[in-house]
Parts: C-alpha cells; sequence; structure tokens
C-alpha cells in the first residue's frame, strides 16, 4: 500500500495527519502534526487528492544529503572524559555539543522543558513523550486528547546557556526557533508509553543556521556495533540533583550495560573507577529527549534518546533511551537523511 492519509481540521486550522510508509520491521505508522495556521488551501488539495504523502515532512535533497554525511558529528573541542554526570553539573565548552538543543515552552525559554539533538538544518530528534499531552503522570500513560499546545514550544540551540542568570552562565546564550511539524510513531501513542518507539522527529520552521556551536550529529545504521563507539556521553539542560533548574548545558560519561532484543531500549548505567566506586552518572528532570552520543572514526553519532530515567536521579542508578538504529530507514523515508544507510559501519 502506498500511502493513505486521515485528514482533521480542526477548530484552529491545524491538521492532523495519519501516513502510513510500507518500511521493513513495521516501523510504518507515523503521525505528522503541523503546525496551527497550516493553509486552508493546502488542506483541501490534500483532502480531495487522498494522497496521503501529499502532506509530509520536508525532504533534505541529495546535495543537503551528501553534505551531512561529509560535516555531520564534528565538533569545536576534544573529548574530554568526565567524571561527572549531567546532574552533578560539569559544564559543556560552546561548540563541545554543537547538536545539543533545549526545548522550551514559548514565552518561557529560559526554562528547560526536553531536549534534542540535531540531525539535519531542518530536523530534530528527541522523545515522543515530550511532544505529547497527558492526562496523569503514571505509566502506562494515557494521552489527553487535545493536542492545542504542542506548538507552543520553541527549540533553543547554537550556545550553551538558557539564561545568563540562576545560576549564572557566563556562556554563550542560545538563539530560538520554531518548530513547523512533528513527526511521532502510531505505536507510541497506541502502547501507552511502554512499548517503545519513544521518538519524535521534529521539524523546524526554518532552517538552523550552522556553524561552530550549531551543526548536525552523526546517524548510526541498522548494522552499527555499539562496542565500536568510544567516549560513550550524555547532554542535556535538565534539572540538577536538587531537582533545581539549570542554566547551562551539562553533560556527563556513561555506559551501556545492555540492549532489549525485543524492543528498542538501550539500558545505560554508571561507570565504575578502578577502585569500583561508582561514579553518579545520572539524567535528571529536563534531560528526556537528549543524547546518548558515541564517538567513532573521529565522529560523534547519537546512539540513543534519553527515554526513561530513575526516580532519583543523581542515584547512579540505570536509566533507558531509545535506540536510534532500528530507525535508520524510516528517518530516511520521513527526512531525506539517508547517508548513514550505505557508510559508517
Amino acid at each position: 500500500m502506498n500511502g493513505c492519509a486521515t485528514i482533521i481540521l480542526l477548530m484552529n486550522i491545524s491538521i492532523i495527519v495519519f501516513a502510513r510508509y510500507d518500511l521493513p520491521m513495521d516501523f510504518s505508522d507515523m503521525v505528522v502534526y503541523a503546525r496551527p495556521g497550516y493553509s486552508l488551501i493546502k488542506f483541501l488539495i490534500v483532502f480531495f487528492s487522498f494522497m496521503g504523502d501529499a502532506v509530509q515532512l520536508s525532504k533534505l535533497d541529495v546535495h543537503e544529503n551528501e553534505d551531512l554525511k561529509h560535516n555531520c558529528g564534528k565538533a569545536r573541542h576534544q573529548w574530554l572524559s568526565s567524571s561527572y554526570s549531567i546532574s552533578a553539573g560539569s559544564a559543556a565548552k560552546i561548540g563541545q555539543f554543537p547538536w545539543a538543543v533545549a526545548i522550551t515552552k514559548i514565552n518561557q525559554e529560559h526554562n528547560n522543558h526536553c531536549g534534542g539533538t540535531i540531525i539535519s538544518k531542518r530536523h530534530i530528534l528527541t522523545a515522543a513523550h515530550c511532544m505529547m499531552k497527558y492526562e496523569s503522570d503514571k505509566l502506562p500513560c494515557k494521552l489527553a486528547k487535545t493536542m492545542d499546545d504542542i506548538f507552543q514550544i520553541a527549540v533553543r540551540y547554537g550556545g550553551v546557556c538558557l539564561r545568563s542568570h540562576s545560576p549564572p552562565c557566563d556562556g554563550r546564550l542560545c538563539m530560538t526557533a520554531r518548530i513547523h511539524k512533528i513527526a511521532v510513531h502510531r505505536k507510541f501513542l497506541d502502547g501507552r508509553c511502554i512499548e517503545g518507539y519513544d521518538f519524535a522527529i521534529v521539524e523546524m520552521e526554518d532552517d538552523l543556521v550552522f556553524g561552530t556551536a550549531t551543526s548536525a550529529i552523526c546517524l548510526p545504521n541498522p548494522t552499527f556495533l555499539l562496542d565500536s563507539a568510544e567516549n560513550l556521553f550524555d547532554y542535556g539542560f535538565g534539572q540538577n540533583e536538587y531537582g533545581e533548574s539549570m542554566s547551562r548545558l551539562n553533560y556527563g560519561s556513561a555506559k551501556i550495560i545492555g540492549v532489549s532484543m525485543q524492543k528498542d531500549y538501550i539500558r545505560v548505567g554508571p561507570i565504575y573507577t578502578r577502585k569500583n566506586k561508582t561514579i553518579h552518572n545520572g539524567i535528571c528532570s529536563g534531560d528526556s529527549g537528549g543524547g546518548l552520543q558515541g564517538f567513532f572514526e573521529q565522529r560523534a553519532f547519537l546512539l540513543g534518546i534519553h527515554s526513561l530515567g530513575p526516580e532519583i536521579c543523581h542515584d547512579g542508578s540505570p536509566f533507558v533511551v531509545t535506540d536510534t538504529r532500528p530507525y535508520a530507514q524510516l528517518i530516511c523515508n520521513l527526512t531525506g537523511i539517508c547517508y548513514h544507510l550505505t557508510s559508517f559501519i
């Protein structure tokens, strides 16, 4: 089946597109939420054409994809081993994680909601649960039926500071960009937040401005061996171990302790010193959607997306990230980011 779409015109002329793509491994059903204000003319064209693929994410062209292949995963600073958790506050330097973004609420840009990672000049990967509304915080989740405020969200990028105060932050302030579309997997919606598929592809309203402080991370292909990645790091703008909002991007060393063969989970645990003392590495509230990256052949790769953390974020307990490798083909089909299917084995 080439494609079908069900389109609903909401009161505010926003559009929800349920598009089916024939992809391997049954990762086929994606739900795309278009920003309110989407053209009524475009809606009518799609509605009467019944094409299903008339409204999609914007794709990179061949030249953009090739450029991404040669430039992804390159950072300004050398990677330094960290003995601190994200919550403990190992401060990132400008250009050290140029793909790290903060997801905030409009008019509340100084306070972090979730994290994300730049994978192209117009696409970001984050956690699906960061984009949804819920009736409660308990699992299994129950999604709210209204999505009215999904696009009251901004992306902060190109810096290491959300604000210059509380606590003080002496690095470059992040710029602000608006979201245009969001794609999440239908099986995340149907699985009540506990069946995997916790990832979302975010399309920006305008292309991000790349430079020394902003660039895209590399994506691994489905056969990428996690053991081949070195210097694993987590990064995010989440709260510290005292539940305080952080103004600066932080990072910490990480270690993979297990991979689920049935689901798309990677379990990440604490690092131990030679004296077998735990370094309390963990993620806190606000770190969801951020990345687990590994280093391979002088490039940084996005291995996972922060999905589920421990109740106590600074006790060294394992946390869960969504494995990005199974979704390589899906990401290619939706975004045109396809270089990783034929390289970086």
